[in-house]
C-alpha cells in the first residue's frame, strides 16, 4: 500500500504525527484584518505591474537569445520560443514534441490564425477543510487572481511576438464534475462568473472562460452528444462491476491492491494506475455532509473531526468512529467511479477539445505527461503542487522584500504558522495566507511584487 501512497502530497502531510490545524479561536487571533480598498488599490495593481515587468524581461530574453540567429520568419521562431519558456513552462522534457509545436505554429501562422492555448482548469473551488476555509465553492482567493494574471502573461509574452493575436481559453469542468464533487449547478454558476468578472476587472485580454459541457455542446454534432452519454454509461457500468465487488472499508489495504491489479485503465507514469491516485485525491478533496452535521451539532470542528477521520483510515484503523471511516470511504470510492467514467467515456468518444477550438490549437495540462499536451505553471509552485482552486492563495517575500504569490492547502499553510488574512472583518473567508513579514508589508507601506515563478 505504501507504493504511491506519498505521490499526494496533501494526503502525506495530513498522515504526518507533526501536522495540524489552527482552532477557530486561534485563527482570529492571529488573523490580520485588511481594509479592501489596500487589496485593490494596492496588491493587485502591484500583481499587474510586476508580471509587465516579467514579461517585458522575458519578451527581452528570448529576443537577445536569438538576435543573431538567421532565420526566415523571426517571428514564428520567437513564438516557439516563447511557448516554450521555463517561466511558464513545465517539465519542458515531457509532453508537445519541439517538431510538432513549430509544426503547429507554422500552420496557424501560414493560415494567420491566432494562436490558441485551451486548458481545462477552475474546476470549482474545493471546498475540504484541509485544504481552505469556508463551505462555499463559488468563492475566489488571492489565488484565483494571481493565476489568471500569470496565465494571461503566457498568452502576452507570446502576443509580443506572433502577429495574429492569441487566445487562452479556459474550459471550467463545473458542470461536468458537480455530482462528482457534491456542489449545485448554482454555485458552479457563481465560481465562473466570479471568475469572468475577475477577467473583466483585471483587464485580461487574452482570457476567454467557458463551462466545459457548455464549450462541448456548442461543437459536437447530436450523434457525437449521444455518443458520448453512451460511452459514459458504458464506462460507468465498467467501473461499478469492477470497482465495487472489490470495496471492503474494514480492509482498505486489500481493496487498493485489487483495485491496482483490476484498474481498465493504465497509466504508464504511475504504479498505481489510474483509479487509486485519483481515489486518494479526492478522498481529501470531498464535503461529508453527515460528519459536518455531527460536528457542528456536537460543538466539535469539523476540520478537525476531518483529520481524525482521514489518518484513521490509513494508520490506526480502530482509533476514530467507524462510521464516518466508513462513509468517507465508500463516498469517496463512488466518486472516483464517478469521475473516471466521466473522463473514459470521452476518451472513447474521441474528444479532442483543443481540436474543437481550432485545428492548430495547443492544449495545456498542469499535469504534464507524455503526448502533445503542453505543460504549464498555472502558479508559481513551492513546496506542494496545489493549483489555485484548490488551494489558498499564499503571500511572502523574496531576499529584496518584494512579495511572491502561491497556492498552498490551509493544512500546510497553518502547520507552518503562516497568518490568515481577511478582507474587511473577520468570517471565516481568508483572502490568502501570509508570512509574518509579507503580512506587515501588506498592512502598510509600498508593494512591489515579483512575478517570476523560478
Amino acid at each position: 500500500m505504501k507504493n504511491g501512497l506519498f505521490q499526494n502530497r496533501l494526503l502525506e502531510l495530513a498522515l504526518s504525527p507533526m501536522i495540524n490545524l489552527y482552532s477557530k479561536d486561534y485563527r482570529v487571533k492571529v488573523g490580520k484584518i485588511i481594509n479592501k480598498e489596500r487589496i485593490t488599490e494596492s496588491l493587485i495593481p502591484a500583481i499587474i505591474k510586476g508580471s509587465r515587468k516579467h514579461v517585458e524581461s522575458r519578451k527581452n530574453a528570448i529576443a537577445n537569445r536569438f538576435s543573431n540567429k538567421i532565420s526566415d520568419n523571426k517571428n514564428v521562431l520567437f513564438t516557439i520560443e516563447a511557448l516554450s519558456d521555463s517561466h511558464f513552462r513545465k517539465q519542458r522534457n515531457k509532453g508537445i514534441s519541439s517538431d510538432e509545436l513549430s509544426q503547429k505554429v507554422l500552420m496557424a501562422h501560414y493560415n494567420k490564425e491566432p494562436i490558441n492555448l485551451v486548458g481545462l482548469m477552475f474546476t470549482r473551488k474545493n471546498i475540504s477543510p484541509l485544504r481552505r476555509n469556508d463551505g462555499d465553492e463559488s468563492l475566489t482567493d488571492l489565488a484565483e487572481v494571481a493565476s489568471l494574471i500569470h496565465l494571461n502573461s503566457f498568452a502576452e509574452l507570446i502576443d509580443k511576438f506572433y502577429p495574429w493575436g492569441v487566445h487562452f481559453i479556459i474550459l471550467s469542468e463545473g458542470k461536468r464534475f458537480k455530482d462528482v464533487f457534491d456542489y449545485t449547478l448554482e454555485s458552479t454558476t457563481n465560481y465562473q462568473n466570479n471568475l469572468k468578472e475577475w477577467i473583466k476587472t483585471l483587464g485580461l485580454k487574452f482570457m476567454k472562460l467557458y463551462d466545459y459541457d457548455d464549450f462541448l455542446n456548442e461543437k459536437l454534432t447530436e450523434k457525437q452528444s449521444k455518443l458520448r452519454r453512451k460511452n459514459y454509461d458504458k464506462a460507468l457500468n465498467k467501473y461499478n462491476h469492477i470497482m465495487l465487488p472489490i470495496l471492503d472499508p474494514k480492509n482498505i489495504d486489500l481493496s487498493i491492491k485489487k483495485a491496482i491489479q483490476l484498474d481498465p485503465q493504465d497509466d504508464p507514469e504511475n504504479s498505481d494506475k489510474s483509479f487509486i491516485p485519483l481515489w486518494k485525491s479526492l478522498l481529501i478533496s470531498l464535503p461529508y455532509h453527515p460528519m459536518k452535521s455531527f460536528a457542528e451539532n456536537s460543538g466539535i470542528e469539523y476540520d478537525h473531526l476531518y483529520l481524525r477521520t482521514i489518518r484513521s483510515i490509513f494508520l490506526d484503523k480502530r482509533t476514530y468512529s467507524s462510521v464516518f471511516r466508513e462513509h468517507v470511504i465508500n463516498t469517496s470510492w463512488n466518486a472516483a467511479i464517478c469521475h473516471n467514467s466521466l473522463e473514459l467515456g470521452d476518451i472513447a468518444t474521441g474528444i479532442q477539445v483543443a481540436q474543437l477550438a481550432s485545428p492548430f490549437a495547443l492544449r495545456t495540462t498542469i499535469n504534464p505527461k507524455h503526448g502533445s499536451s503542453l505543460g504549464i505553471f498555472t502558479i508559481r509552485e513551492t513546496t506542494s503542487r496545489v493549483q489555485p482552486w484548490h488551494g489558498t492563495g499564499f503571500l511572502e517575500t523574496d531576499k529584496n522584500g518584494s512579495l511572491k504569490a502561491t497556492a498552498l492547502s490551509k493544512l500546510e499553510l497553518e502547520s507552518k504558522g503562516s497568518i490568515p488574512i481577511y478582507i474587511d472583518r473577520f468570517d471565516g473567508k481568508p483572502f490568502c495566507y501570509a508570512t509574518a513579514e509579507a503580512s506587515a508589508i501588506l498592512q502598510k507601506g509600498d508593494i512591489i511584487f515579483e512575478a517570476s515563478t523560478r
